[in-house]
């Protein structure tokens, strides 16, 4: 209804169709009108106004909104619609409100207002807990009295050990809601306590528990870690007959079967995403149950095992899951996959209708019909195995999520290797319109995966509880299935990118276990046989078909491969050397696994092991502002966190290895980069690990220290403290001074004065502690079996190799190539040559040299001089000269890009001056290489063992491909693509020299194993027995004079020009006059 307020200023409330031309606002003064209508109000006033204003009287509308009327072209007067038949004023005017802009302290007040409200809503919400909480209990002890005036209870009504059903009886029934709703709502506090108390007295009053009220219990029991009610909780489902509490549960999964029939998985219980205190898995199971003195044949059968088709073998137990739920439940067999086996069903029914869609002859999808029969290369149930396998093992790996580009490269690749292990042979396509085992088109490839994925994204669901939402009357606890993948699009660099992560419903529900087997794969676990010699390019390594079967790691290059696979060239030295490495035996250190196992139980955080709980992230207050330092300080919590997360991964994996191979021997395999270096294929435990990988690792062979074991012993444990810059002499002397500490650390390494934590290599240096402290307890020192390995490393080895094939003077002492009496730092030499020029360009009144006096040290200069073997840039070292000074805060933020330039430049001049044998050589090898590279041909060549190599750098072209999961740009990996020049030019120099290093390895370990020496090597670090030091150290001299005593350049030379004689490739540089025979003498070319 319309309704008169005032004579002056009217509030129309009009409804219907004018409801929606009206809102509220602060009226605005018209300079023309005498009359002020305000829409706020409605009524006759609107109409009573207007029909008695005088004639010329101009009105003004005050909208609160601002909105405009609505009104019919040529009216003029916006209330004419509205009110048909009214004689009104030709001409209204409508204001529009300016919008005051709100001041600072009226934000902070209603931010302090939006503050109480949520104080008062979470003080609210705790009261409606505690009462809701007071008033279950308060009825629940009124219904235990009725329920004992009705029927007295006698000692015989107690049914403890009965089959547990909910109770009939209408208040025996409420009773037992009330007592599960206490027992969930006291578990999930943490107040276990109560909880057990209530269980207790639920038992005493006849009420037998239920799978849920049991499933509560162990909830909680898990998020306190109290192993012994978990284990208790878990007898009590056993004693109560777990299968006959199904038909009152809840179903708790999604179909699963291939009928599409309901199943209930009987039990389920969520676990936290906590990692373990002490490694455990069922994954090797024949292993572990192997005694430590088993046969060769029984050793085989179990590494047969390990090797067999994984996809097959999960294939099977899944399938075996499926059936056993549809049997007899979810049992403790089944905790592992709980999560996974209900996704694969799902997933296989969703590949197999896909297969059908595809080979169906009446689909007009021209995609489909590109890539479906590539789609149909592997059964649907391996195509679900290997999609699981390989998205939970990255995704897991980083809670933030995996790129959705390295996701389908990781998928297609575990789909070909599949394929190319259960299908051997080369043929494109069968009579069935199959695809073969040949490299698929990068489109087939991104349509094929991103197809599984997506496929998974929509199938893979966990379920999501709530323990506080327990319904009483249907005594069920409420629960949904949620996605546990989820794929968005974020902005990295500018730049679109799609990721796919984890729910946090699925990282409430996956356990530990299941993060371990996740990441885990049996078949690149060490061999626990010897490994098959290498006698061909794809024969050797693991016995079977299913590992890693090739002798180099391509990086993509077909060229590679085929001329590898060439007849012509004698690889029989090379083949000799890998089966050496691959043949020495390991074992693990007990004292340092029981160690690293005890640290990691206490909660990690020293040596190189992670923590395992997160930093705290500081949380936003929205009464506060926050400033630049807190969101720093915030993103550096959630960075490092994630960095925890992935440090913790790679920690248990090698902590379950250490703990898998624990009785037994074992061995490495070894393969090579297409550089001609030497690889363990093992991932996740061996010798070129981090350091605690390094600790855990002891020769299986023991050998008596002898004469000098214990003095090598010494100086190892000096070299891994870090004091490995001062003569033999001096460290051995170090390594006495710190006894007392060495033994405490033995006898207490986590309780004690710990001085082995301050060590540079920690698990190491405690690893070298207990071998010395044990020996020198022992009746006879010399007598001592070690099997501890000793490392020689070498200095700065990339520019050894320079030295030696410059024959620099100068650089050759400051690389310990000539004889000193004490050893040289190449860091240091060149610091000095660079402060001896700021020193002349400040007496000179330079001002940025005058702002450096006295500040740039070795460690300033050291990543420039490394990376100069590799090639650096003046840019690339300006930047990491500049990063020094920075995290140094040597300088004002606005001198350091100055003062980097110009250390940059004075830094590669030094090294020019210390090594100009070596700078003409890189420019040399880089000239050859933009020859060759010009004429669109890859840079080869031939190391001295007859290893054949090519760089395989191209220049990749981008193709977008638009998938069903998002558009995905893929870089085409064929050699018809065009040589990238400047990587093959810069590339050169550094690859030259390595496969230089790799050569002199191989060649010192064919002359070791002539001795009888045990070695292994990682890289330009060579290890042996204590008692063997000395005879190593001799032979990787000579090796090394041998090898640059060859006309290696002069060589290379002949090579290029014979695969390219049309070209021009300049001369040879000349080479200086060191004498290469000074390093026989040099006691510190490896120390």
């Amino acid at each position: 209804m319309l309704r008169m307020r005032s004579s002056k200023v009217v509030r129309p409330q009009v409804r219907g169709q004018a409801a929606s031309l009206f809102g509220t606002t602060t009226p605005k003064k018209s300079f023309r009108s005498k009359s002020r209508v305000n829409t706020s109000t409605s009524g006759s006033s609107v109409v009573d106004t207007l029909r008695g204003s005088k004639p010329g009287t101009s009105h003004t509308i005050v909208t609160p909104s601002g909105r405009p009327f609505w009104k019919p072209i040529g009216c003029n007067n916006p209330l004419t619609p509205l009110f048909p038949g009214v004689s009104l004023p030709t001409s209204v005017s409508v204001v529009k409100p300016k919008k005051r802009p709100i001041t600072k302290e009226e934000l902070r007040e209603a931010r302090l207002r939006a503050m109480a409200r949520h104080q008062e809503q979470q003080k609210q919400q705790q009261l409606q807990r505690h009462t809701t909480k007071d008033v279950a209990q308060t009825e629940l002890q009124n219904l235990l009295r009725a329920i004992h005036r009705s029927k007295p209870r006698s000692s015989t009504d107690t049914a403890t050990n009965a089959t547990s059903t909910i109770p009939e009886d209408p208040k025996e029934k409420a009773a037992f809601g009330y007592f599960t709703k206490l027992i969930g709502m006291n578990a999930a506090q943490g107040d276990m306590a109560e909880a057990h108390r209530l269980y207790t007295q639920m038992k005493s009053e006849g009420l037998p528990p239920s799978a849920a009220t049991l499933t509560l219990l162990i909830e909680g029991a898990l998020r306190a870690e109290d192993e012994q009610k978990i284990a208790h909780y878990l007898a009590e489902i056993k004693k109560h007959e777990i299968a006959a509490l199904l038909p009152d549960l809840n179903r708790r999964s999604a179909p699963i079967t291939g009928d599409r029939a309901s199943l209930d998985p009987r039990v389920s219980i969520q676990i936290a995403t906590t990692f373990p205190k002490v490694p455990d898995s069922d994954l090797t199971n024949s292993l572990r149950e192997l005694p430590p003195s088993a046969s060769l044949p029984a050793l085989t059968k179990v590494q047969m095992d390990l090797e067999a088709g994984v996809a097959d073998k999960t294939v099977k137990e899944y399938q075996e899951l499926v059936e056993d739920l549809r049997s007899v439940g979810l049992g403790a067999n089944l905790m592992r996959h709980r999560l996974i086996y209900q996704w694969f069903v799902p997933l296989r029914n969703a590949i197999e209708k896909e297969q059908e869609a595809v080979s169906s002859k009446t689909s007009k999808n021209i995609g489909k019909q590109v890539y479906g029969p590539y789609l149909r290369t592997l059964s649907p149930e391996k195509l679900a195995v290997l999609t699981i396998n390989v998205v939970l093992s990255r995704v897991l790996a980083d809670l933030e999520g995996e790129p959705v580009v390295k996701l389908l490269s990781r998928i297609y690749t575990a789909v070909h290797n599949e394929l190319v292990n259960s299908k051997p042979g080369k043929v494109t396509k069968n009579k069935s319109g199959e695809s073969s085992s040949d490299e698929w088109p990068a489109a087939v490839r991104a349509h094929v995966a991103s197809l599984l994925l997506k496929l998974l994204i929509d199938t893979a669901k966990v379920e999501h509880s709530d323990s506080l939402n327990y319904d009483v009357v249907s005594g069920k606890i409420a629960t949904s299935m949620e996605l546990a993948f989820v794929h968005s699009i974020r902005i990295v660099n500018g730049r679109k990118q799609g990721f796919v992560r984890v729910t946090p419903e699925f990282v409430d529900n996956v356990t530990a276990q299941g993060v371990r087997d996740a990441l885990f794969d049996s078949r690149m676990l060490p061999m626990v046989v010897p490994p098959v010699p290498w006698t061909k390019t794809n024969r050797g390594g693991y016995l079977t078909d299913t590992a890693q079967k090739s002798i180099m790691r391509y990086k993509g290059s077909n060229i590679q491969a085929q001329v590898l696979k060439n007849n012509s060239y004698d690889l029989h030295q090379v083949y000799k050397s890998l089966n050496y490495l691959s043949n020495i035996p390991w074992v693990i250190n007990p004292f340092i696994r029981e160690t690293v196992e005890q640290a990691w139980e206490n909660g990690g955080g020293i040596a190189d092991l992670p923590p395992r709980i997160n930093l705290p992230v500081p949380s936003i207050d929205p009464i506060v502002p926050q400033d630049k330092t807190f969101w720093t300080e915030r993103w550096k919590a959630k960075h490092t966190n994630r960095n925890y997360h992935s440090l913790r991964c790679n920690a248990v994996l090698q902590l379950q290895v250490a703990h898998e191979l624990r009785n037994h021997s074992f061995y490495f395999p070894h393969n090579l980069d297409f550089r001609g270096r030497a690889y363990p294929i093992p991932p996740h435990l061996n010798q070129m690990g981090n350091d605690m990988c390094r600790g855990l690792l002891k020769f299986a062979a023991v050998k008596p220290l002898g004469d000098r074991g214990l003095h090598w012993l010494k100086i190892q444990l000096s070299n891994v403290y870090g004091n490995d810059k001062v003569p033999f002499d001096e460290r051995v002397a170090f390594t006495e001074k710190h006894m007392e500490q060495i033994k405490d650390s033995v006898d207490n390494p986590l309780a004690g004065q710990r001085w082995w934590l301050g060590a540079d290599s920690p698990w190491q240096c405690l690893a070298v502690s207990k071998e010395l402290v044990d020996a020198l307890r022992s009746s006879s020192p010399e007598h001592y079996l070690s099997g501890l390995p000793v490392h020689q490393d070498g200095s700065c080895n990339g520019l050894q190799h320079y030295a030696a094939l410059g024959g620099d003077v100068l650089g050759a002492a400051q690389v310990n190539l000539a004889p000193s009496e004490r050893p040289q730092d190449v860091y240091l030499g060149v610091v000095g040559l660079v402060n001896k020029r700021i020193q002349a360009d400040a007496q000179a009144g330079k001002k940025i040299a005058i702002s450096l006096l006295g500040k740039v040290d070795r460690k300033v200069i050291k990543q420039t001089v490394m990376t100069s073997v590799y090639g650096v840039t003046l840019i690339g070292a300006k930047a990491q000269i500049a990063s020094q000074l920075t995290d140094k805060k040597l300088l004002p933020e606005n001198e350091i890009q100055g003062a980097s330039l110009y250390l940059a430049i004075a830094t590669l001049d030094s090294i020019k001056e210390m090594f100009s044998g070596a700078r003409s050589i890189m420019k040399w090898l880089a000239e050859c290489a933009s020859t060759i590279s010009k004429q669109n041909k890859p840079v080869a060549w031939t190391t001295p063992l007859g290893l054949p190599v090519v760089q395989p750098y191209r220049n990749y072209k981008l193709k977008t491909v638009k998938t069903l999961l998002q558009e995905v740009n893929l870089a085409e990996t064929t050699d018809d693509l065009p040589v990238a020049t400047n990587r093959q030019r810069s590339a050169f120099p550094p690859n030259y020299v390595h496969s230089l290093d790799a050569t002199h390895m191989m060649m010192t370990s064919l002359a070791c194993a002539e001795k009888g020496l045990t070695f292994a090597a990682v890289h330009d670090s060579f290890w042996t027995h204590p008692s063997t030091v000395d005879t190593m150290n001799m032979v990787l001299r000579e090796k090394f004079v041998e090898l640059h005593t060859q006309p290696l350049l002069q060589d290379l030379h002949q090579q290029l020009q014979r695969d390219h004689p049309t070209l021009p490739f300049s001369p040879v540089p000349p080479r200086g006059d060191f004498d290469l025979h000074q390093v026989l003498k040099s006691e510190y070319f490896f120390q």
